[in-house]
């Protein structure tokens, strides 16, 4: 009956050990996969590229907000240095003083004009549109994907113009758009993805921007 016993528990061990090797064998793969994911191989749709450009778009806005009206801040590190911004205030485009102070701050300071006005709807200039990896990051990178990629048939579709408005060519939202990108902007949005993911970047930028209807400063 021992050596019963013994026969089963050695096969049992065998067993285990076959599967753990099984196991050890696809270990490997496994890691080389998630390393291909982090080097930035992996297909980016448009519509999570967009919502990244959306996202950076709304920040650099509160960002200037934040050094003229400070409820657009909830922590200043100092006087005009916002380090921690309030996403639960819209930015009311219809009031004067929001505008004034997005399409014409450089005569504040010495800032830049974020949003151009053309035939009363607001643009951002893209040249301004940059996402820093730190706070301490001088340069950045520009994120405007390069449309002129696209196929001819597409590209005639394409509105240029960054607005304000979150439906901002929405035809290509299942386009892969990793060939528009430039190695810099992927790992540009991959860097933002690790930091705020997707579906809290949404609820941050949905229905932040005031249309017709609201006169209040804060849209309130």
């Amino acid at each position: 009956m021992k050596r019963i016993l013994l026969v089963i528990t050695n096969l049992l061990l065998l067993s285990s050990f076959s599967q753990a090797a099984k196991e050890s064998s696809k270990d490997p793969m496994l890691i080389a996969d998630k390393k291909a994911n982090n080097t930035g191989t992996e297909d980016i749709l448009f519509a999570d590229y967009k919502l990244f450009m959306l996202y950076t778009r709304d920040s650099i806005m509160r960002q200037i907000l934040s050094e003229e009206l400070e409820d657009f801040c909830i922590s200043y590190a100092s006087k005009y240095n916002c380090i921690c911004l309030d996403w639960n205030i819209p930015i009311n485009l219809n009031h004067d003083e929001i505008t004034e102070i997005l399409s014409n701050y450089a005569e504040y300071g010495d800032h830049f004009n974020f949003l151009i006005k053309e035939n009363d709807e607001y643009y951002v200039d893209i040249t301004y549109l940059i996402y820093r990896f730190e706070r301490s990051d001088t340069d950045g990178v520009q994120l405007f994907p390069d449309f002129s990629r696209l196929d001819p048939q597409i590209l005639e579709k394409i509105d240029f113009r960054f607005d304000t408005e979150n439906l901002w060519n929405e035809s290509l939202n299942k386009e892969v758009i990793n060939n528009l990108l430039s190695p810099q902007q992927i790992k540009a949005y991959r860097d933002w993805n690790s930091k705020i993911d997707l579906k809290k970047a949404k609820k941050m930028t949905r229905s932040k921007i005031i249309k017709p209807g609201y006169s209040n400063v804060y849209g309130t």
